[in-house]
């Protein structure tokens, strides 16, 4: 079961690398990738992504989002991986569907932003 889980995580995570993302300014850590300051703060976001918390052990697999995205072809370009974070001291709350999350709430997919200037923001493409 834990190697389904990573499986499932690791397609998870490199699927990621072509999502949008607020903190980018909604360009896709590919996209992102393409200036130094994109890599680098790519290159920050992936090393510092807490790994997922459960019942089974799994860790998001870093090394090989970093050889997609080249930005581990060299050893010294991204320097090893530190000891996992610990939980910042207010942490997120997990949403659920009968709590609803104010204007000015963190937002919950944990950019550190308020919710109303990430994922609460109307779409304003329509």
């Amino acid at each position: 079961m834990a190697s389904a889980v990573q499986k499932m995580i690791d397609k998870q995570y490199m699927e990621w690398l072509d999502e949008p993302l607020p903190i980018l300014g909604d360009k896709t850590p590919r996209q992102a990738c393409r200036t130094p300051d994109g890599r680098q703060q790519v290159t920050m976001l992936i090393r510092t992504m807490p790994d997922p918390m459960g019942q089974t052990p799994v860790q998001i697999p870093r090394q090989a989002m970093l050889r997609e995205l080249g930005l581990a072809s060299e050893p010294s370009a991204v320097p090893p991986l530190g000891p996992p974070m610990t939980p910042l001291s207010a942490p997120v709350e997990p949403t659920s569907p009968d709590r609803k999350v104010g204007r000015n709430d963190p937002c919950p997919c944990g950019s550190g932003k308020k919710y109303k200037k990430c994922c609460g923001r109307p779409d304003r493409s329509a």
